[in-house]
């Protein structure tokens, strides 16, 4: 028996074209992150120049409450990047993709989330020598099982389409876990 929460969680993914050789580092996410936050700033940013806190618009954009620390404490982060890979060497034209979940009212801003990802394709990947990538298909994952993946965005594409977003479905625990640690000395 499945249990449905109300609660609007929704993962995405998307797919980039590498525009020339990539070293992923192990561990990518921060890196994804880091590129990800610059190029929502970019895209969310209408007094750019201005610190966040004084921004006459900083309550209503998601980015100060996404990447901004008030007050010392980190910033709420309703959302988790999922690298399908962790590291590796990719050769232009190989496809990347990312999966990403949004929690509850990140989902409103889907269409500024991915003009962002298409700004990060721009500004590219990586610190150093950042490696372009052309964002060519966003999706979105649907059905019961989550199994099925929906294009909401495609190259050349007016508008975004979604898919309705379907309760949280939470399996039923198992009657027994193993849990093991393994761990590496210093």
């Amino acid at each position: 028996m499945h249990t449905a929460v109300p609660l609007e969680l929704v993962r995405y993914r998307a797919w980039f074209e590498i525009a020339t050789a990539l070293r992923l580092p192990d561990y990518p996410g921060s890196a994804w992150r880091g590129a990800f936050g610059h190029a929502l700033k970019a895209a969310a940013c209408t007094h750019p120049g201005t610190a966040c806190p004084a921004c006459p618009e900083h309550r209503d954009c998601p980015y100060p409450s996404l990447f901004e620390a008030v007050d010392g404490a980190e910033p709420f982060r309703p959302y988790v990047f999922e690298p399908q890979v962790f590291s590796g060497y990719f050769l232009p034209g190989s496809l990347l993709g990312l999966d990403f979940v949004l929690f509850g009212w990140l989902n409103g801003w889907l269409p500024l989330l991915s003009e962002a990802l298409q700004r990060l394709g721009e500004r590219g990947l990586g610190k150093r020598e950042p490696v372009r990538l052309t964002l060519i298909d966003l999706q979105q994952q649907v059905g019961a099982t989550g199994q099925a993946w929906v294009s909401i965005l495609q190259p050349g594409q007016v508008g975004m389409v979604t898919a309705p977003i379907e309760p949280f479905l939470i399996p039923p625990p198992p009657r027994r876990a193993r849990l093991e640690i393994i761990t590496q000395p210093f």
